[in-house]
């Protein structure tokens, strides 16, 4: 965030284009929104300020015709999580659509964001096909973090009443397994904002350990006293 703002000073003397400011003012406003989003604010006015910025970005390059193929897809990723984290999963899925044509990494938020507003077993379908697909062709922790989204699929297709939450307890295991020997491996050698954007990934990971706990209680049990070890053992700041 510091390094972030430090850029923001500079802009006017390393001479930013008025698209590449409005997408480093996007970053830091969407930088702050994630801090209120770690304190259980999910309507930080930060988030609506990156959209606006990034939404301005996007006029210009797609009414001006700038850089559109080098930053069309990047800007809409970026709309489209800021969206994600709004709930507004409708928007959010057009965005990551138009993405996914370009960026690869779109796909498998593009799979867990069209689970959210899917209402019958055919759109779950879809949705669990593009995840498994994306699992098959994804290495290291790529290939867990889609393990992760194919578990919270399961949830929501659960939640709709159109199965259980048993895979999703089996796949949250495996994934909590492994990011126990991840995590203990390299967490000592991390710096702080290394350890801030680790805590900032597993936040979904646990919320949604909280709704599997009266299907495996002793998985929730696991994950919070793991966290909270970790955290007493590394750093008094995450106390």
């Amino acid at each position: 965030l510091e390094r972030c703002l430090l850029e923001l000073e500079c802009q006017n003397s390393i001479g930013l284009s008025k698209l590449e400011a409005l997408a480093l003012e996007a970053h830091h406003e969407k930088l702050l929104g994630n801090l209120d989003y770690c304190k259980s604010d999910y309507d930080s006015s930060c988030f609506v300020s990156a959209l606006t910025h990034y939404k301005k970005a996007e006029y210009i390059l797609f009414d001006k015709k700038v850089d559109a193929a080098v930053w069309g897809p990047t800007i809409q990723l970026e709309i489209a999580q800021l969206l994600y984290k709004q709930r507004n999963y409708n928007d959010a899925l057009q965005y990551l659509e138009k993405a996914s044509y370009s960026i690869k990494n779109a796909i498998a938020p593009y799979a867990l964001c069209l689970a959210q507003v899917a209402r019958t077993k055919e759109e779950f379908k879809e949705s669990i096909e593009l995840i498994e697909d994306e699992i098959k062709s994804s290495t290291g922790e790529e290939y867990w973090e889609n393990i992760r989204k194919k578990a919270k699929i399961l949830i929501l297709k659960a939640e709709a009443g159109l199965g259980t939450m048993e895979e999703s307890c089996h796949l949250y295991r495996e994934y909590f397994d492994h990011q126990k020997k991840y995590i203990l491996e390299l967490f000592s050698s991390m710096t702080e904002a290394e350890r801030e954007a680790y805590w900032m990934r597993q936040r979904q990971f646990v919320v949604d350990c909280y709704t599997l706990e009266d299907e495996d209680p002793a998985l929730l049990y696991d994950v919070v006293l793991f966290c909270k070890s970790l955290l007493l053992r590394y750093s008094s700041r995450y106390q």
